[in-house]
């Protein structure tokens, strides 16, 4: 499989992911990883409706999205991919069921409640810190990086110091 960036965005499909980060890595298919917008069909809709046509879109649930990034992993599968999932637990899950995700990128995390910023922009609570620590754990590399090209943190040390 031809995962080209794995990234945890709050916004999940939006113009940084479409303008900046799909043409930087020459992505050519998007797969969303969400319960509720799979679940939902003007969610669907609309984020399907964000993607230029020549980008192939799949807004799968969690189980879904990881049985689907272990299928192509194991189909030999070179489709240049981005995966977009909304939380770093999110993305554990979907590492501990299988999918092969090597590297992390924390692309946009804003503050809500109970979150602290761990970096200039990026807002963290105490489950995705610890959910970026299992990761890291795991052996994923975990960075923060707004997009392709912009200065990338690496997220073990901060994490590691909470």
């Amino acid at each position: 499989m031809n995962l080209v960036l794995a990234r945890v965005d709050d916004r999940l499909i939006h113009g940084q992911v479409v303008v900046a980060c799909c043409p930087a890595m020459g992505a050519e298919r998007i797969i969303l990883a969400n319960d509720a917008a799979a679940g939902d069909e003007l969610q669907v809709r609309l984020y399907r409706a964000a993607v230029p046509p020549s980008i192939e879109v799949e807004i799968l649930s969690l189980p879904a999205a990881a049985g689907r990034l272990r299928a192509l992993e194991e189909s030999g599968d070179e489709i240049p991919t981005l995966l977009v999932v909304e939380d770093p637990g999110d993305m554990l899950t979907l590492v501990a069921e299988g999918a092969p995700v090597a590297a992390v990128n924390l692309g946009g995390l804003h503050h809500h409640a109970n979150s602290e910023e761990f970096w200039p922009g990026f807002f963290l609570d105490a489950s995705q810190v610890e959910a970026v620590r299992r990761l890291v754990e795991a052996g994923v590399e975990v960075y923060a990086q707004t997009v392709p090209g912009a200065p990338k943190v690496d997220a073990r040390e901060r994490v590691e110091r909470r």
